[in-house]
């Protein structure tokens, strides 16, 4: 009997252990890991070099505009939705400076096949709703193909260049580049936005001083070549933003600048009713202001900044 007793107690205990302590083995909770920097990969998906290429965007949108980029990337969010996840996460790590909460937030759940964009509150009225879509939408093709790292900086670049536009600054990064074919890069050089006039008629000489006009290279000194990329097309109200990426073809060196494109015009022919649509025209230039700086370590602009429940969230 005392057999049987202690093996019906030890039934008992076991089914109190399971409803007290079950719900938590069936529904595990989330988890909330500590940042390791400003991009953090804790499944292991990126590249060192991917990685480093997006600390660089990271810290140079740090250094320009004061806003506190982080990137989360695990394997599930388990039962939570991804929105609150990452708002949770938000305010755990603090993303951007207390009182002025210009923070961004990536999260990217691989197994959930799920990313959202939380921002801060001091950021809503540069990255609105629809503007972390946009950056969202750019990011879903590649990880459809499982290139995160590309699409993750696809996205963000567009966002640092809403960010960039609203601050009045140039983001230039240098390094080695998260490569596009020519089809993504849209193909067009830079030769062509430095061509004189006259080489309507001296073709041959306009060429010559487009080559001799192209940047060297600070670490070879070889002549680079460059692709234009855009990233929001312009209108005939308001003018558009694009990417260039210099880059070297001997060494490797990499350097990429975010410019502002002229609005769309029409020019008329002189004929009534007739009329051409015209394309960005000219760069403008950068954003402003630029300054170089050097490398970067630990996470920067985590100072207790708040998230304001803005953003957006996709599947893919």
């Amino acid at each position: 009997m005392k057999g049987f007793y202690r093996t019906a107690t030890g039934f008992i205990l076991v089914v109190l252990w399971f409803f007290l302590a079950g719900p938590g083995i069936l529904f595990a909770a989330p988890s909330y890991p500590d940042p390791k920097g400003n991009i953090n990969d804790y499944v292991g998906v990126l590249t060192a070099e991917e990685t480093a290429k997006l600390e660089a965007l990271a810290d140079e949108l740090w250094k320009k505009t004061g806003t506190a980029l982080a990137v989360a990337i695990i394997r599930t969010t388990e039962e939570e939705s991804i929105k609150m996840y990452a708002v949770k996460l938000y305010e755990k790590w603090g993303i951007g400076l207390k009182g002025k909460d210009k923070g961004l937030l990536l999260v990217v759940a691989v197994d959930d096949r799920k990313v959202t964009m939380e921002v801060g509150y001091g950021l809503e009225p540069v990255i609105t709703d629809a503007r972390a879509g946009r950056c969202l939408d750019e990011m879903t093709p590649y990880f459809k193909e499982n290139q995160y790292g590309k699409g993750i900086y696809q996205g963000l670049l567009k966002a640092a260049a809403y960010i960039a536009e609203d601050a009045g600054v140039e983001i230039e990064l240098d390094g080695t580049p998260v490569t596009f074919n020519d089809e993504e890069a849209g193909g067009a050089s830079w030769l062509l936005g430095i061509v004189l006039p006259a080489v309507v008629v001296f073709a041959g000489l306009g060429a010559v001083i487009a080559v001799l006009a192209r940047p060297r290279c600070p670490k070879c000194g070889a002549r680079l070549i460059a692709q234009d990329r855009i990233i929001e097309k312009a209108t005939y109200s308001t003018g558009g933003l694009a990417s260039r990426l210099y880059r070297c073809t001997r060494c490797g060196y990499t350097r990429e600048k975010l410019f502002k494109t002229a609005p769309l015009i029409r020019l008329h022919t002189g004929f009534p009713g007739t009329g051409r649509t015209t394309g960005p025209g000219p760069w403008f230039g950068g954003f402003g202001r630029s300054s170089k700086g050097g490398g970067f370590s630990g996470p920067k602009g985590f100072g207790g900044g708040r998230s304001g429940g803005g953003g957006a969230t996709r599947g893919w």
